[in-house]
């Protein structure tokens, strides 16, 4: 046949072969349009065959061809993705263990130059359990909170630090050493991992810009107030530079 496939088989005794269209009785089926319309029913008392190989007609390579393609990149994708997931999730508890033990080790070695270390459960008890919200921005939320000697204070919590750590490190390092009437004293900080927090004198006036741009006409601010206020921002610019 120019097309078809070849059937042989292997026992100790006859083993009758038969096709339901197109057949020959010593083994040789046929296929047609490509498909394989022939089922082959093994009729014999003798069940020990040792062996049945079969070929494929040409026509109906390519058809297996593009299934056997489409299987593999499914299986492909299917063991793909989670090997993905589980190495980006890998590399982002990596990334935070080297951002947490560079940050460790900065504080651990300026301890004695470093303002206050709370604990995150200090923290909720300065706060009241983050009860009086003051504001919000992108670097995460204010609570006020006060000290345990009456002190009130208020408590940023970070809400996305950066991976490197180099924002906590610097505002500890350098508003840690800033004592001036002028300039707004970091009381102490908190680092437990992702949990950290920053601990600011509260300013019981509020933010400088409420007052200065007010739209309420009683609180504004006379000429000889802004000279002042002006004159204490200088002093603080001077003093951090």
């Amino acid at each position: 046949m120019a097309q078809g496939f070849n059937l042989s088989y292997q026992n100790g005794g006859g083993l009758a072969a038969f096709c339901i269209l197109g057949f020959n009785y010593r083994g040789r089926c046929s296929v047609y349009d490509s498909v394989i319309s022939n089922k082959l029913f093994l009729l014999s008392t003798d069940t020990s065959m040792a062996a049945i190989v079969m070929r494929y007609a040409p026509p109906l390579l390519p058809h297996l061809l593009v299934f056997s393609t489409e299987n593999f990149f499914v299986a492909k994708f299917m063991l793909g993705a989670p090997c993905v997931l589980i190495f980006l999730v890998y590399k982002r508890k990596r990334r935070h263990r080297a951002m947490n033990e560079n940050i460790e080790e900065f504080l651990v070695a300026h301890n004695n130059f470093s303002p206050i270390r709370y604990s995150y459960s200090d923290i909720k008890k300065i706060t009241k359990n983050f009860k009086h919200k003051l504001g919000e921005g992108g670097y995460g939320s204010v609570f006020k909170g006060v000290l345990r000697s009456g002190n009130e204070v208020a408590v940023k919590i970070l809400s996305k630090p950066k991976s490197n750590g180099q924002d906590f490190i610097s505002e500890v390092a350098t508003i840690g050493r800033i004592h001036h009437v002028n300039a707004v004293e970091l009381v102490g900080y908190c680092f437990n991992n992702s949990k950290q927090a920053l601990v600011y004198d509260f300013m019981s006036n509020g933010s400088l810009d409420k007052h200065i741009f007010s739209k309420d006409g009683d609180d504004s601010l006379d000429s000889k107030k802004m000279y002042e206020i002006s004159l204490g921002v200088a002093r603080g610019i001077e003093y951090l530079h």
